[in-house]
């Protein structure tokens, strides 16, 4: 029961932050909301997801959060270097990066018996949206006009992802990257609207 009060309060508290602003300045940057709601639910799903592989300890973290730093990494130095991001390519790597490790069980990767390689494909496999996610974020960013709405939407996306990891509560800890899918697919669509508009 404090769980669902908890993500009433988080989203409550996150759609009253736009109070705090002037009218004109109330606007959502929906692109840059999906994408953080996307990499947030990325994150706490496969830290659940590598924990059945080593078990809830320090090893987790490490393996994670090197994973994700290093992906990062890596997509801002390929973001750097490319001038004429392909966006479709780059979303529907994304995507398939998402439904790549939602089919993949962790148990797939004890057929190996070296840890440091168990530890590697984990990263690729489990953590591998966070590099093209990486570079679309990247490249988006560049181009902003707008940077205050676009990391104010971003980490407001993160606060309302964070919230949504209490479903795996209800649904498991594999629905929660079904969500991820539909959350960065609403971040393609709006970016494409975006730019017709």
């Amino acid at each position: 029961q404090h769980y669902q009060t908890f993500m009433i309060m988080i989203i409550i508290l996150g759609i009253s932050s736009f109070l705090l602003l002037h009218k004109k300045e109330r606007t959502l940057s929906r692109t840059y909301f999906f994408m953080g709601a996307g990499f947030f639910l990325i994150e706490t799903s496969n830290v659940i997801s590598i924990s059945l592989l080593y078990g809830s300890t320090w090893v987790v973290n490490i393996t994670v959060f090197a994973s994700i730093l290093s992906l990062i990494l890596l997509g801002n130095l390929i973001c750097h270097v490319t001038f004429k991001p392909r966006y479709n390519i780059l979303f529907s790597g994304l995507l398939l990066a998402v439904f790549v490790s939602y089919l993949v069980p962790p148990s797939a990767l004890l057929y190996f018996d070296s840890g440091l390689i168990q530890g590697i494909l984990a990263g690729f496999i489990f953590l591998g949206p966070v590099f093209f996610a990486a570079i679309i974020f990247g490249h988006m960013i560049k181009d902003e006009n707008n940077l205050p709405q676009a990391y104010g939407s971003n980490l407001l996306g993160a606060a309302i992802g964070g919230s949504l990891e209490y479903f795996s509560l209800i649904l498991g800890i594999k629905p929660l990257l079904l969500i991820t899918l539909v959350l960065y697919a609403a971040a393609w669509i709006n970016f494409k609207i975006s730019k017709l508009s």
